[in-house]
């Protein structure tokens, strides 16, 4: 099994599609910072946005629903598709016969899910790490708003932040706090590129289809949020 861990893996590291994928995160994660930044130019340091709320996630931010749109797509496509891309080659039996057929599936569901979290977990990261660097400790959210006042119990909670999971969490530790939601993020990534995996054993042409099922999934899940 380790051995075919290790062959399926330095096929993902290897391949188009996850480099792609992982240059399209850090991109959305590292101009995110950068849309801040022109936002205030000439604008007092003092009144700069926190760190913590020009998070990529954060629900301020403009990326923010453009990821949870793209998400399942781009985490079906690193590795998830690779199955049928041996069916195309004609190597799947090849491989099968030589690895085995329980090492061949269960490492590539591993890798795919693996492939799908690395690509989320280490650009948020990078995001929360170039947020620190470049904004100030204002304890200034989006809206103006300094949520240090919290201390004081005066802070007037927005509609956004009443949806987080937890609101005290974010307010008193916001950097834990975003590292757990891109910890979640990147698990529920994860879960999408196993299920695209998945449905690639019933797709035969079009493999950028396996995106689909998540895609419904997260719409309703969406509708069902705004009704």
């Amino acid at each position: 099994m380790f051995t075919s861990l290790k062959y399926q893996i330095s096929l993902m590291l290897s391949q188009k599609n996850f480099k792609v994928c992982f240059t399209l995160m850090m991109l959305i994660c590292t101009v995110c910072p950068c849309y801040y930044f022109i936002c205030n130019i000439g604008n007092d340091v003092s009144t700069l946005v926190a760190p913590e709320y020009a998070y990529v996630l954060n629900f301020y931010s403009p990326f923010a629903q453009i990821l949870a749109f793209l998400l399942p797509v781009i985490a079906s496509i690193p590795f998830s598709n690779s199955y049928i891309l041996d069916r195309e080659l004609n190597i799947d039996l090849i491989l099968r016969n030589k690895l085995g057929n329980t090492n061949y599936f269960v490492s590539k569901a591993i890798t795919s899910a693996i492939a799908a979290f690395l690509v989320f977990l280490i650009p948020l990261i990078v995001n929360i790490c170039i947020n620190e660097i470049v904004f100030p400790k204002t304890y200034l959210d989006a809206n103006g708003q300094d949520f240090g006042s919290l201390l004081y119990s005066e802070y007037i909670y927005s509609e956004e932040e009443k949806e987080y999971y937890s609101v005290n969490f974010f307010l008193y530790h916001p950097q834990f706090y975003n590292l757990s939601i891109a910890f979640l993020t990147a698990v529920y990534a994860a879960i999408c590129g196993l299920t695209a995996f998945s449905v690639s054993f019933f797709v035969k042409r079009f493999r950028y289809f396996t995106c689909v099922p998540m895609m419904i999934l997260s719409l309703l899940g969406n509708i069902g949020a705004i009704l």
